[in-house]
C-alpha cells in the first residue's frame, strides 16, 4: 500500500475505491473541514483535557460531564486519545515510525487485569458499527498481548446515550483488514479503481464522477 491504512481510509475503500484513490493516492481533492467536523474535534480535544488533565469542560459540553465522572471513579484509565500502531508482522510500533502498516486512536482505553474496555465519542448520527472498536482492539492486542477479553462501547453524545457492549475481536479484525488491503493492492497493482454508486454519491468530493450528483 501506498500509506498506513486506518479505520477511515478502509472504510472509504469499502465504500468506493475511487472515492479511495482521489483522497488517499492522487490525494487531488481539497481538504475542507465542516462545521460537524470543527465540532467533533472541539469535543474529542475538550474530553481529553478533561480526562488526562482534570481541565473543566466548557459551558457547552456540561452535559457530557457524567461521562468523565464516571470514568475517572472507575479508574484503570490506560490511554486517552491513545495512538496504536503496527507493522506488517502484526507487532506494535511507534505510531508515525517508517514501518507502520496501520495506526489507529482510540478515545479512551480502560484496562484492568487481562480485560480491557475501549470508548469511542461520537458526534454524529448513531450507527452501531462494531468494526471501528474492532479495529482499535486489533491494534490494541498487538500491544498489550496478555490480554483476555477486550468490550467497547460508542457514546452517542448528541443523543446522550451510551450505545451497545460489543464483544470485540482482534482476529476477525485482522482477517477483514487484511481482506481490505489486499483488495486495495490488486486496485493499485491493475491502476484500476472502479466507482461504487451508492446514496452517499451526493456528499462526495469527487465531482468528475459519472456517479456524483447534487444533494436534493
Amino acid at each position: 500500500m501506498n500509506a498506513p491504512w486506518s479505520h477511515t481510509s478502509l472504510t472509504q475503500f469499502r465504500n468506493c475505491p475511487k472515492a479511495y484513490y482521489h483522497k488517499y493516492v492522487a490525494k487531488d481533492l481539497p481538504f475542507v473541514q465542516t462545521p460537524e467536523m470543527l465540532r467533533g474535534i472541539a469535543v474529542h480535544e475538550a474530553l481529553e483535557a478533561r480526562l488526562a488533565e482534570r481541565a473543566p469542560l466548557p459551558e457547552d459540553m456540561a452535559a457530557y460531564e457524567k461521562y468523565a465522572v464516571a470514568l475517572l471513579a472507575r479508574g484503570g484509565i490506560a490511554g486517552v486519545e491513545m495512538k496504536m500502531a503496527v507493522t506488517v508482522r502484526g507487532t506494535p510500533t511507534p505510531y508515525w515510525a517508517g514501518d507502520v502498516w496501520g495506526r489507529g486512536k482510540a478515545d479512551v482505553v480502560v484496562v484492568k487485569g487481562h480485560n480491557a474496555f475501549i470508548l469511542d465519542w461520537k458526534t454524529g448520527k448513531r450507527r452501531e458499527d462494531p468494526s471501528e472498536l474492532d479495529t482499535f482492539a486489533y491494534l490494541l492486542k498487538a500491544l498489550l498481548p496478555g490480554l483476555v477479553q477486550i468490550r467497547g462501547a460508542y457514546i452517542w453524545l448528541k443523543e446522550d446515550q451510551v450505545g451497545e457492549t460489543h464483544a470485540l475481536d482482534p482476529r476477525r479484525a485482522y482477517h477483514t483488514i487484511a481482506g481490505t488491503v489486499a483488495s486495495i493492492e490488486d486496485c493499485e497493482e491493475r491502476g484500476v479503481w472502479a466507482p461504487t454508486p451508492s446514496g452517499l454519491c451526493p456528499w462526495c468530493p469527487v465531482t468528475t464522477c459519472q456517479h456524483w450528483r447534487e444533494k436534493k
